[in-house]
C-alpha cells in the first residue's frame, strides 16, 4: 500500500509540473501587455523596456519557462506580483485558509443534505419523494451560483438583516458564500447517489440478504450504501475541485479576500504570475484530494484495498 501512495505522489508532481507548463505557455501567448497597463499611455518607450527588462518579459519562451520551472520545483517560489510588488507564495499562503474552508464546507453541506436525499429518492423510487427529490436536484444544477448569491444577498442580508453581506470575520460571514458555491455540488450528488443506490437494489447479494431475514435498516446501510459509495465518492472528489475553483466568482460577490478573488483581480491587470500561481495551487490541492479519494476506496471497499496491495507487491 505504501508503494501504490508513493506512486501517486509522484503522478501528482508530474500532474502539477504538466500544468505549470500549460498555464505559463497560456500566459505567454496571450493577447495583452502587463507593462502596458501597469504603466499606462505617459510612460515613455524606454521605461517599459526598462521594466520588461527588471520582469524578464524580454527573454525568449524557453528562457523564460525554464526560469519559471526552476523557482517553482528548486526555490518553491511562485514569483513577484506586477500589480503588488509583493511575493506571490505569501498572499497565496494567507489567502487559501479561507479559499480551502469554503471548499471543504460546501462539501460537507454537499454530503450532508445530498446523500440522505438520494437514498430516500431511491427507496421511493416513481412515488412524489422522489419527484420531489429530482426537481429539487434539477433546479441546484441548473441555477447559476452568482444569481443565487446574489439573491441570498438580497434575502439575508437586505430583507431580514439576518446576514453581512461581504467581507470577512465571523463564520456568519462565510454562511451565504458556502450556500451559493455548494448548490450545484447538491444536485450533481444527489442524482449519483440515488442512481448508485438503484443500481445495487436489484443485485443478488441484497435478494440473498432480505431472504436471510436481514432488517432493512442493515440492507440499506451496509449492503446498499457501501456498494453505492464507490461512484459517489468519485463524484465528490471531483465535487471539492470544482468547490474551490468555483470560489473565483463567490469571493468577488462577497468581497472575501481569497485566492478565488487574488486570481480573478490577476486577470483584470494582466498579473501573470499570479494568475499562474493560483492555478498551481488548485491543481496541486485537487491532485491531493483525488490521492485521498483512491485511499477512500479501500476503506469502503475491500476488494480495491487488496488490488491496491496486489500493485503495490508487483
Amino acid at each position: 500500500m505504501a508503494k501504490y501512495i508513493i506512486k501517486r505522489l509522484i503522478l501528482c508532481i508530474v500532474v502539477i509540473f504538466c500544468a505549470s507548463i500549460v498555464i505559463f505557455t497560456i500566459m505567454y501567448f496571450v493577447p495583452g501587455d502587463p507593462v502596458e497597463i501597469m504603466m499606462g499611455a505617459n510612460a515613455t518607450i524606454a521605461e517599459k523596456d526598462a521594466m520588461r527588462h527588471e520582469w524578464g518579459l524580454d527573454q525568449p519562451y524557453l528562457i523564460q519557462l525554464g526560469s519559471f520551472l526552476y523557482n517553482v520545483f528548486i526555490n518553491h517560489e511562485l514569483g513577484i506580483s506586477y500589480t503588488y510588488n509583493a511575493p506571490i507564495t505569501t498572499e497565496m499562503m494567507s489567502r487559501f485558509p479561507r479559499t480551502l474552508f469554503i471548499g471543504i464546507s460546501c462539501i460537507i453541506v454537499d454530503v450532508i443534505l445530498s446523500i440522505p436525499l438520494g437514498i430516500q429518492a431511491a427507496l421511493k423510487q416513481g412515488k412524489w419523494q422522489d419527484r420531489v427529490s429530482t426537481i429539487f436536484a434539477m433546479a441546484c444544477v441548473s441555477v447559476p451560483d452568482f444569481w443565487f448569491a446574489l439573491m441570498l444577498v438580497i434575502l439575508f442580508s437586505q430583507i431580514l438583516h439576518w446576514l453581512p453581506s461581504y467581507g470577512i470575520g465571523g463564520l456568519q460571514y462565510y454562511i451565504m458564500p458556502i450556500m451559493a458555491n455548494a448548490l450545484a455540488g447538491i444536485g450533481g450528488l444527489l442524482r449519483q447517489t440515488r442512481s448508485g443506490m438503484l443500481d445495487v437494489m436489484k443485485a443478488d447479494y441484497i435478494t440473498t440478504a432480505r431472504a436471510k431475514g436481514v432488517p432493512e435498516k442493515t440492507v440499506i446501510h451496509k449492503h446498499m450504501l457501501n456498494n453505492a459509495l464507490i461512484p459517489v465518492i468519485t463524484v465528490i472528489g471531483g465535487h471539492f475541485g470544482r468547490a474551490v475553483a468555483g470560489t473565483v466568482i463567490i469571493e468577488q460577490v462577497f468581497s472575501i479576500p481569497g485566492i478565488g478573488q487574488y486570481m480573478l483581480n490577476a486577470v483584470n491587470t494582466r498579473d501573470y504570475p499570479v494568475i499562474r500561481g493560483g492555478v498551481i495551487i488548485l491543481a496541486a490541492t485537487t491532485s491531493v484530494v483525488m490521492l485521498l479519494v483512491d485511499l477512500v476506496y479501500a476503506v469502503v471497499d475491500p476488494r480495491i484495498k487488496a488490488q491496491y496491495i496486489g500493485k503495490a507487491g508487483q
